[in-house]
């Protein structure tokens, strides 16, 4: 998924988020984040996206950060960065990941972007695009 512009922007394509219990809120909200280069997130950047960009009560971050991070096998949602922080589970952005591509509008956005490679003239340019597509395709973080 592409970062958009705002996390407004973001929730409103999601379907009933706002009737979505805590935990599943939380949870979109780091997938946000981590798409958006920010990760690993804090509590409080969490907490910061819902008190000014959603505009509601924070609902039990640190608790529910905590919890989650200490399920063993990696079935845990969130892993404890080492230094701070947290990072969203590889498994769980996964899942996230394949959910929001059932949205038409960011199927079209990839389908779009796969065009735009497909005009690329120049190999080297092409060649690197289309590795920085499978990256952000599979969710991968990488520094070009």
């Amino acid at each position: 998924m592409a970062s958009v512009a705002s996390v407004t922007e973001f929730v409103a394509r999601i379907p009933e988020f706002y009737d979505l219990a805590d935990k599943e809120q939380i949870t979109y909200i780091a997938y946000y984040l981590t798409e958006n280069g920010i990760s690993p997130f804090s509590t409080s950047e969490l907490e910061g996206v819902f008190a000014k960009d959603l505009k509601r009560s924070t609902p039990r971050i640190s608790p529910f950060l905590a919890e989650e991070s200490k399920i063993r096998g990696g079935k845990g949602r969130f892993v404890k960065a080492k230094g701070r922080g947290y990072e969203l589970n590889g498994k769980m952005h996964g899942q996230i990941k394949k959910e929001l591509e059932k949205i038409p509008e960011l199927k079209q956005f990839d389908d779009d972007l796969a065009v735009l490679i497909a005009q690329v003239t120049d190999n080297n340019e092409k060649v690197l695009l289309e590795e920085a597509m499978r990256c952000y395709q599979s969710g991968s973080n990488r520094a070009m």
